[in-house]
């Protein structure tokens, strides 16, 4: 199985390489919502979390603090680079459509690979602990605010600017 951080850096090297704006859009919005689903298990359920990155360095073979290196580089660092040229890829007119493709390709995603959101089987495979229903519902929360952030922070700037 693949795992959307995958898809989510995919989208942003076809970026990188094609400069369309909207895929731009579809890939901020992917990249944010992987940085969000991912690092909100940081509180929703730490021992999740750590146990995601243990097995995650176990299945590599590597060390956890080049697990930590890796994790800066597929789940920041296209947010932070997104960010930093969004003048080239935002367009207002593209922001409904950038919205309903990337979390439509996410939920298609999660219900390929794991028939619904739990996606224990994807993301601790061989690991003994599994997250429960209640948490990763949880993280669909906040990856699905990390795909409508460029709809929202556009809104606000409407709104009070």
């Amino acid at each position: 199985m693949v795992a959307f951080t995958h898809i989510s850096n995919s989208l942003f090297i076809l970026y990188y390489i094609t400069d369309v704006p909207l895929i731009g859009m579809i890939s901020f919005n992917c990249a944010t919502a992987v940085l969000y689903g991912f690092k909100s298990a940081l509180f929703i359920d730490p021992y999740g979390y750590e146990n995601c990155l243990n097995e995650t360095a176990r299945y590599h073979n590597t060390s956890y603090n080049k697990i930590l290196i890796c994790d800066f580089c597929a789940h920041i660092f296209p947010v932070l680079y997104l960010l930093y040229y969004h003048n080239y890829w935002f367009h207002e007119e593209y922001i409904s459509f950038a919205l309903f493709l990337s979390m439509s390709m996410h939920l298609f995603w999660a219900y390929i690979n794991c028939n619904g959101l739990n996606l224990n089987q994807v993301y601790l495979t061989n690991c003994e602990y599994k997250m429960c229903d209640k948490n990763w519902h949880k993280l669909w929360l906040f990856s699905l605010f990390g795909h409508s952030f460029t709809a929202i922070i556009n809104i606000l700037l409407y709104e009070f600017t």
